[in-house]
């Protein structure tokens, strides 16, 4: 039986209730995560008024263009010029929100990508890290990776404009996109979990770490919960689980990308630790005898916790010296 061709104006009240709400959840994961970006950034701010007020704006900045496009896409929803998410996917139909919400992904697209390049966003990255994305490290890789997700996000809006499944002349065939939508998000997020935690741990050095400290022991002991840390160049926000013993250093991943970050314990005598400097506050900075090219830097405050848990002189010599 061949799919009815509808056009994607049906009437609002009509429209599935988690297509057309299912924007307020991505807006509220992006507020999260803004929050619990700034909240982790706290505990190395506190004492520091002026670099506060700095981070405070940047924070603001971030969580107002991350979250833009969800609260435009809301408006075009709420005042019933479209009837749900799936409008967006078909812009060739000319619905003017719809047209709108692209022309605004595209500018922010464009602005961010010449703010990072010509603007000094890059180096201002770099001075003030600790943001929640993958835009850390040197400006020469913030760089890099303003350039790789450049090309990516707009390779996929010629995809979706041009070779939509979905779209005929404007219409959509809405039973086919309210069968086959779960399927492709699903299928998106299974393969951006997969590819993405993979990334990360590749870039950050992760995967050479697990090549040589891996455990599959359960770590029965106290855990500091829900820390920050830079692997290499990659920051790692909140996601993490140190432990630290007589024996060794113990490292793990809270859930989401776990599978490519298994668990990690390395002994003392491979550890190599020298201070550092972050603008928030002093660090110190690891180093692994097996993998010499990764680093681990962690704030002073954490550090001497852990060094009071591993209860051993040889564990991270010169914390709290």
């Amino acid at each position: 039986m061949p799919h009815q061709a509808l056009n994607l104006t049906f009437p609002f009240s009509h429209t599935p209730f988690g297509y057309k709400y299912v924007w307020i959840f991505f807006l509220l994961m992006g507020l999260t995560n803004s929050y619990l970006g700034w909240r982790s950034l706290l505990t190395h701010l506190k004492d520091n008024e002026a670099l506060k007020s700095k981070y405070r704006l940047l924070f603001i900045q971030y969580a107002i263009w991350s979250n833009l496009p969800w609260m435009v896409m809301g408006a075009g929803i709420l005042l019933g010029k479209v009837n749900g998410v799936l409008d967006y996917l078909v812009p060739s139909q000319g619905n003017l929100a719809v047209v709108i919400w692209w022309a605004l992904f595209f500018l922010m697209n464009f602005i961010i990508t010449g703010w990072i390049f010509f603007g000094g966003g890059a180096e201002k990255l770099e001075k003030y890290p600790g943001l929640p994305t993958m835009l850390s490290g040197s400006a020469a890789h913030i760089r890099i990776v303003t350039s790789i997700g450049f090309i990516l996000v707009n390779l996929l809006a010629v995809i979706i404009y041009f070779f939509n499944p979905w779209a005929h002349d404007g219409q959509a065939y809405s039973i086919r996109v309210l069968l086959d939508f779960p399927f492709f998000f699903s299928l998106f997020f299974i393969l951006f979990w997969l590819l993405g935690g993979w990334l990360f741990g590749l870039f950050s050095g992760w995967v050479s770490l697990a090549q040589y400290y891996v455990t599959k022991k359960k770590y029965d002991e106290p855990l500091l919960r829900w820390r920050s840390a830079k692997f290499n160049w990659v920051h790692y926000h909140t996601c993490l689980n140190f432990g630290a013993n007589q024996a060794g250093f113990y490292i793990s991943m809270n859930y989401f990308f776990k599978i490519h970050h298994p668990n990690l314990f390395i002994p003392w005598s491979d550890i190599q630790t020298v201070k550092g400097e972050m603008i928030w506050g002093p660090t110190f900075i690891l180093h692994f005898e097996k993998a010499p090219k990764v680093s681990l830097e962690i704030h002073e405050k954490t550090m001497v916790l852990l060094k009071e848990m591993a209860n051993n002189p040889a564990a991270f010599k010169g914390v709290g010296d």
